[in-house]
């Protein structure tokens, strides 16, 4: 197949793939109706919406220990940041528990604008507000609100009721200010640390090692893997509306056929490797410590997407205040609510596992590996890491607003490449990201 034809289809094919997967990762569908509440995307929307909420509802319960005027108002925001009733059922419990003097009748005027199929369970969490349940009425909430059936107070009076729930959101209000200090020193490294880099790459002592000439006459061949790994995904992702075991196996498959498509089509497999960036660099150790502290650098790319995310927010909220919230509330990953979701230990390590070395594999390989090799050949280092960025964070699903952020990542993890071209230092830096917030989350939760 010609060259120049074959880069026009894998584009159409990217360019397609692209738009169903921004547009299913950022608008799931909606719920049937509530009188199906047994299929799976309402379960997932729910388990999603119930994660979220849980998190910032630990962090209200810490608040109110310190500032019960802060918490007070924090509570109108955790209403809002409900996205179905069990979520808004889950806000009317924590009123309850969290404000002894006002949460009862704030609790009740919530509950009472809840819609009519909800029902039963709206019943269940007003008597057990009112009267308190026992364990088997307890087991019952916790199948449909997780967490927050602790919340509900015993039927029979127990003076420790909530003191642990309290202690925990303590160590979580803790754990918040470290981490939040502790940003702000990487942060502050980080800047640092890129300033060093681009003086020094201004004066020749430092290179950066990706030659863009490399494999010129292929390039065209990592674009059609790009292509074929997207397009694969996004059946995938349909099939799995019909099949839900497919997602899973759709996207090891698309990877691996990605992999090798330049093979297939002529290149061998060493030069395949290297030009994708599957090279020990300058070795494995310093590679590794490039990719540590190119962390600390991308932090400063990430704080600028997340200040741009921040003014897109708020000029969506100025055009439409009544609909923006529910968008911003779901800017959230759906591994918060497989991570709550879990059984145990196992399942989160597995989920760990995922997210802090799988993903960042097989991502850095696809996206600064195989398109990187193709955008860089013809297109500044820029352009070439803000179209890969912005590819990389619309198929996310972490919702519209995060996209700043993540593409911000995604430039920064393209200029790892460009300096190191090995891809041992970015696999670093992405799994770094990843496996600290999984880890921040579970110590939240409390896991």
């Amino acid at each position: 197949m010609n060259s120049r034809l074959s880069v026009w289809i894998a584009w159409a094919a990217i360019a397609a793939s692209v738009a169903y997967l921004a547009w299913t990762a950022n608008y799931p569908a909606e719920a049937e109706t509530e009188a199906e509440p047994d299929s799976a995307a309402t379960w997932a929307d729910v388990r999603s919406d119930l994660a979220l909420l849980e998190l910032q509802s630990r962090m209200v319960i810490g608040i109110s220990q310190f500032s019960p005027q802060e918490a007070a108002a924090t509570l109108q925001q955790l209403e809002d940041m409900a996205l179905s009733d069990h979520g808004r059922i889950a806000a009317a419990i924590v009123y309850s528990f969290v404000d002894s003097a006002d949460g009862a009748d704030a609790a009740a005027e919530i509950l009472d604008g809840i819609a009519a199929e909800e029902a039963e369970l709206v019943g269940q969490v007003r008597s057990g507000l009112t009267q308190g349940v026992d364990e088997v009425q307890r087991e019952s909430l916790e199948s449909e609100l997780g967490w927050f059936a602790q919340l509900v107070p015993p039927s029979t009076p127990d003076d420790a009721f909530g003191d642990a729930i309290r202690s925990q959101a303590a160590v979580s209000m803790v754990v918040i200010m470290l981490v939040f200090f502790g940003l702000c020193l990487a942060l502050v490294t980080g800047l640092v640390l890129l300033i060093l880099l681009f003086v020094k790459r201004s004066s020749g002592q430092v290179v950066f090692r990706y030659d863009r000439e490399q494999g010129a006459e292929r390039k065209h061949l990592f674009l059609e893997a790009f292509a074929v790994y997207l397009s694969v995904m996004a059946l995938g992702s349909w099939a799995s509306e019909f099949v839900p075991e497919l997602s899973m196996a759709a996207y090891a498959i698309s990877f691996l056929l990605a992999l090798f498509w330049p093979c297939i089509r002529g290149c061998g497999w060493r030069e395949t490797c290297r030009l994708m960036g599957w090279t020990r660099g300058r070795g494995w150790l310093r590679e590794v410590w490039a990719g540590i502290l190119g962390y600390l650098g991308l932090l400063v790319f990430a704080v600028a997407g997340l200040i741009l995310a921040m003014i897109l927010m708020g000029v969506y909220n100025l055009l439409g205040p009544d609909s923006g919230s529910a968008d911003m509330a779901d800017s959230s990953h759906p591994i918060v609510g497989m991570l709550t979701g879990s059984g145990g230990w196992i399942e989160r390590l597995v989920l760990l596992f995922f997210a802090a070395a799988i993903a960042p594999f097989l991502e850095e390989t696809m996206f600064r590996g195989s398109l990187f090799r193709y955008l860089r050949h013809g297109w500044g280092l820029i352009i070439s890491s803000i179209v890969g960025g912005f590819i990389f964070a619309v198929i996310h699903p972490q919702g519209w607003f995060a996209v700043p952020a993540l593409c911000s990542m995604g430039i920064g993890f393209a200029l790892l490449r460009e300096w190191r071209d090995s891809l041992v230092a970015s696999m670093t830096a992405h799994a770094l990201n990843n496996g600290m917030i999984v880890i921040i989350v579970l110590i939240l939760l409390g896991s």
